[in-house]
């Protein structure tokens, strides 16, 4: 499903390409949505060289000093792909959905942070950063969903959702200059801490399924990458057909040479375009436009 996003103020609304908002879709129970993500700007390191392999949340009214206060959430099948445009961001899912998971949350008793573990190896060297997320929940009137994806598309003073293979990469867009927010190393593991309020939407609200959805072309296998291609190349030469039609019936008025393109002058009335015999043209060449012009000869 295709979105786009209305800002109303402040805040920003998702809604269809029309400007139609989008049907609601909620969890029936308060659920946290976990998405990490990691910001990947390191040269020859791919998809292959990293691993997540910790997910843990520190479960409520502990203190975090002993490794028995974390629950461990990460999934079995965890995967790691590039469902974004941007190939730089790897989002951590399941095998059967790509952004990410969700867990059952007590807003009473809510975990307050998120530590994930992430292993990047190389040929010569390897390094591993902990991501520390202190969360603080707040239940609205919107929907059940407390989703870390919020974090990342809302306006808002805290900082991004997004882990980093490069300190340097931490800029202002990320950090939005929280003073809270810590990125450093610490030995050679590189280590991030930082703040976050989570408010809860609706699924719908988050537009989620378009990334789910979507197939890049770089993710194609070369006979759908060669399919994809001929069916441009059909398209295209349509167009051509049906343009070189116009061009030859298309009475001055509308221009020497009709280009769909360029503004020509318009004619004073549409009687001076002869659009029976041009659709009568496209249906004779065969064009895919062909049975939509049939009312038109009529």
């Amino acid at each position: 499903m295709q979105t786009a996003i209305l800002r109303v103020g402040d805040a920003s609304l998702l809604v269809t390409p029309d400007g139609k908002p989008l049907p609601h879709k909620d969890a029936e129970q308060p659920t946290f949505h976990i998405m990490p993500k990691l910001f990947n700007t390191g040269a020859g390191i791919g998809l292959e060289n990293i691993t997540l392999y910790g997910a843990h949340v520190l479960a409520f009214g502990k203190s975090g000093d002993d490794e028995k206060d974390y629950i461990n959430v990460l999934p079995k099948d965890v995967r790691l792909t590039n469902p974004c445009p941007n190939i730089r961001y790897v989002i951590a899912g399941t095998a059967d959905r790509k952004m990410g998971w969700d867990i059952p949350l007590d807003p009473s008793k809510p975990p307050q942070q998120l530590r994930l573990w992430w292993l990047l190896e190389t040929q010569t060297d390897s390094t591993i950063i902990e991501h520390y997320i202190d969360l603080e929940f707040e239940l609205t009137q919107r929907g059940n969903v407390f989703s870390m994806a919020s974090l990342n598309f809302a306006v808002g003073e805290g900082p991004r959702a997004v882990s980093f293979v490069d300190p340097e990469q931490a800029c202002e867009f990320f950090t939005r200059n929280d003073p809270a927010y810590q990125i450093g190393y610490k030995g050679a593991d590189l280590i991030i801490r930082q703040s976050n309020k989570i408010q809860s939407c609706a699924w719908s609200d988050l537009g989620l399924e378009e990334f789910e959805e979507m197939v890049h072309l770089r993710d194609m296998t070369p006979v759908d990458k060669h399919l994809a291609k001929i069916n441009y190349i059909i398209i295209a030469v349509g167009f051509q057909n049906s343009f070189h039609i116009f061009d030859q019936r298309c009475p001055p008025p509308v221009g020497t040479h009709f280009n769909p393109l360029i503004f020509h002058e318009l004619p004073q009335t549409l009687n001076q375009i002869e659009m029976g015999r041009i659709a009568w043209q496209l249906k004779q060449g065969n064009s895919p436009f062909g049975p939509l012009c049939l009312h038109l000869i009529d």
